[in-house]
């Protein structure tokens, strides 16, 4: 029976990946919106005990290739502790207005509460979200408004992570991975995930859901606010381009790294019962193929074509936005994602609260 299992096991991961790939090849909805006439944008940003990004996010946002005039830019300080208000107000312009956030809306705390009331103040056609810790291409705007889908009222670009060690590279190849799968997902037309920290939102469209003030409290206000436009109707494109592609930093530690996934887990709510099976398969491959290696290690060979397919899909994404994933990092990936997720779902179990930006929820 466990044999049994364990060939299902890996069959069905090497299909995965065979058919991601395919899939995102010859399905790759790409779209291309007329320039003749920029929008407005408003950008929003979120900051709280940022002192160590904030110059290199202002100097990113001051020199993105988009008509000055038509961006307008609000970071909200969300109560930081450190230095974050003092360099906020110290390269304060007049296209980067900076608001101490005291008050709440409502029920809505943290992020989404800030999130909620710079949307008030934003005058842009456009509501384009961000963070503090990533780094901008110059065509970042631009390119996030002309590969949107016109018809969409959320569209969502690509977030790498910047790789400074072996750790935030697997943590890289594994945010690949899923983006990649969302884009195939997405194309098919089912709508599971956006990233947060790299989102084009329709302002017309934010109005006539309500926004975030009308939305219950989430930690994972992004997906809170894409699952909103789709009860109202409305569709949400991922535009994958090397314009549209942004980088994060990521965790430094296994501890740091559990405390974001359990606050990512949150998101696992609105994710349909068959894809979540489907990632349970796809995570147990290692497990099943040291229990079939005890049998023979012709075995071992399994291991190989997986790595070959998933090369094969990375490669394709890698592509689409000019990044390159090294062969060793996809090889050590297939060991840090079963221990990486099986430890997160033990971690979720646990009592103990969502831990963000020194708050806890």
């Amino acid at each position: 029976m466990i044999t049994a299992y364990s060939l299902f096991v890996i069959i069905f991961n090497l299909v995965v990946y065979a058919v991601l790939g395919i899939l995102y090849k010859f399905n790759f909805k790409i779209f291309k919106a007329d320039g003749s006439e920029l929008p407005t944008v408003s950008i929003l940003i979120a900051v709280r005990d940022e002192e160590q990004h904030i110059e290199n996010l202002l100097n990113d946002l001051r020199n993105q290739n988009y008509p000055k005039h038509k961006l307008q830019i609000l970071i909200g300080n969300d109560g930081s502790k450190d230095r974050t208000r003092e360099l906020l107000f110290k390269h304060s312009d007049n296209q980067i207005h900076v608001i101490d956030i005291e008050d709440q809306v409502g029920h809505l705390k943290g992020k989404m509460n800030v999130l909620a009331q710079l949307s008030e103040l934003a005058t842009g056609d456009y509501l384009l979200f961000t963070d503090a810790d990533v780094r901008l291409n110059e065509n970042w705007v631009k390119g996030m408004i002309l590969s949107r889908r016109p018809e969409a009222a959320m569209n969502c670009g690509f977030t790498g992570i910047e790789t400074e060690s072996i750790f935030q590279s697997l943590q890289h190849v594994d945010m690949v991975f899923g983006q990649g799968m969302l884009k195939v997902l997405n194309d098919l037309g089912m709508n599971n995930a956006v990233i947060g920290n790299n989102l084009l939102v329709s302002r017309d469209a934010y109005s006539k859901v309500g926004g975030y003030k009308s939305l219950p409290f989430s930690v994972v206000e992004d997906v809170a606010l894409m699952q909103s436009f789709l009860k109202k109707g409305y569709g949400v494109h991922l535009n994958y381009t090397p314009d549209t592609y942004l980088t994060t930093i990521g965790e430094s530690s296994w501890s740091k790294l559990m405390i974001q996934r359990k606050r990512w887990m949150a998101a696992f709510a609105t994710v349909p019962y068959w894809l979540i099976i489907v990632l349970i398969i796809k995570v147990s491959f290692l497990p099943a193929l040291l229990y079939l290696l005890q049998f023979s290690p012709w075995f071992g060979l399994f291991f190989v074509l997986k790595v070959g397919l998933a090369l094969v899909f990375y490669n394709k994404i890698a592509k689409t936005v000019k990044i390159n994933i090294p062969v060793i990092h996809v090889v050590l990936y297939e060991f840090f994602e079963p221990i990486t997720y099986f430890s997160t779902l033990i971690y979720y179990i646990l009592p103990a609260k969502v831990k963000w930006k020194g708050r806890e929820y």
